[in-house]
């Protein structure tokens, strides 16, 4: 994702320039073709945006850092594997026992 931030008081070849510059970015370093550039205008930040950074106004304050697992918390470890062919065979149904719409 590359985003451009249009400040308020930012002027018409501010705009432009900073909307050229995301597109050269958005196509180099081998980014996939799908990276997308959003505009985003000061004021009218969403949620999506506000998350990518830690420190953003208003923001819960995420850590990095690993934890201990609290009391009560599931910790990792100890998966068994699924036949997902078992589940399937299982969970096939024919006309005559669907259910009443």
């Amino acid at each position: 994702e590359v985003y451009v931030w249009v400040g308020k008081e930012a002027k018409i070849r501010q705009r432009k320039f900073g909307s050229q510059m995301a597109k050269i970015l958005a196509t180099q370093r081998d980014r996939p073709s799908w990276v997308c550039v959003t505009r985003v205008f000061e004021g009218g930040e969403t949620e999506l945006f506000k998350e990518k950074f830690s420190d953003y106004p208003g923001m819960l304050p995420i850590s990095t850092e690993p934890t201990a697992p609290r009391r009560g918390t599931a910790t990792g470890g100890g998966h068994s594997k699924i036949d997902v062919r078992k589940l399937l065979e299982s969970n096939t149904r024919t006309p005559d026992n669907l259910p009443d719409d």
